[in-house]
């Protein structure tokens, strides 16, 4: 069994979980939606990815992968890629007949708060800790199977509380410098881009996004760099869950990108004219016509 997962965030690591719970001896490759186009393997399965040519079988959950696939006549009756599910890991675990296993259940139920926004303290810092474990894929893996083994009780696991303690006072001191800046600002509703560019750690990128939501504000772009293509910049939008302001994918799609309703992103190297094009996009929905901008100043 070859496996190909998205290597960067909880879904992913937690699709890689399950698997291993039912194929403990599987090759897992944690890779990102543009270095799965890249790699030159055939695949069993793709999962939370975009199918590639040499794949049996894609398990995905994004509206961006299935319509790129239908459009090349990719699609084939054993892909199984439904955007109204809320995740990659819950399509997978029926796919695996795992539905009664309760490491299974737990392990979906972390990769669902993790994509839709519902973050636990305990899933958040899961998901610190897989994206400071970019590109390390010992690492990925070794969360990957302490999923699979301790399922939501994975902070008992004595490695990932070293890791835990690794990252939490750089995060304490991110969250309080994000909280202050928020905290300046006078923006409790509408929409908001925020410039992060070479201010914030990758692993952090999205916070203010989501103390912005939590503030009121319907929706919130944030530009940062790409870890793994410096040269790069990425682009996410999150959307307040309760607010029909804005459908992110679409906007993301004019970029290049794509993802959910409530969640998607794009990279880009222009930045001015993603700026522009988030600008008018921004402005079109906003009830005033108007648009935040803000620069992050950078976090010590």
């Amino acid at each position: 069994m070859i496996v190909a997962v998205h290597g960067d965030d909880c879904d992913g690591i937690c699709s890689a979980a399950l698997i291993l719970l039912k194929f403990p001896n599987a090759k897992i490759k944690f890779l990102n939606p543009r270095s799965i186009f890249k790699v030159d393997k055939e695949f069993d399965l793709v999962v939370d990815l975009p199918k590639p040519k040499k794949c049996k079988i894609n398990i995905d959950h994004h509206k961006s992968n299935l319509e790129r696939l239908k459009n090349e006549g990719s699609l084939t009756s054993q892909d199984i890629i439904d955007p109204e599910a809320p995740a990659a890991a819950l399509l997978l675990m029926k796919y695996l007949n795992l539905e009664k296993n309760e490491k299974a259940k737990e392990i979906v139920e972390i990769a669902v708060a993790a994509d839709t926004a519902r973050h636990t303290e305990e899933t958040l810092i899961l998901d610190k800790i897989i994206k400071a474990s970019e590109n390390n894929e010992e690492n990925l893996l070794r969360i990957a199977k302490i999923l699979a083994e301790k399922g939501k009780d994975f902070l008992s696991d004595e490695w990932l509380k070293e890791k835990q303690k690794e990252i939490e006072t750089e995060l304490q001191k991110i969250r309080a410098s994000l909280e202050n800046f928020v905290n300046s600002l006078s923006v409790n509703s509408g929409f908001v881009i925020v410039d992060e560019i070479d201010a914030i750690p990758y692993h952090s990128a999205k916070d203010i996004a989501h103390m912005l939501l939590d503030r009121g504000c319907d929706a919130v772009a944030v530009l940062y760099r790409d870890i793994t293509e410096p040269s790069k910049i990425r682009i996410s939008i999150r959307v307040r869950r309760d607010s029909e302001a804005l459908d992110a994918e679409e906007v993301t799609k004019k970029l290049g990108g794509g993802g959910h309703k409530k969640a998607a992103g794009a990279i880009t190297t222009k930045v001015e004219e993603v700026v522009f094009t988030l600008l008018n996009e921004f402005s079109e929905r906003s009830p005033t016509r108007s648009v935040v901008f803000v620069k992050l100043p950078k976090i010590p």
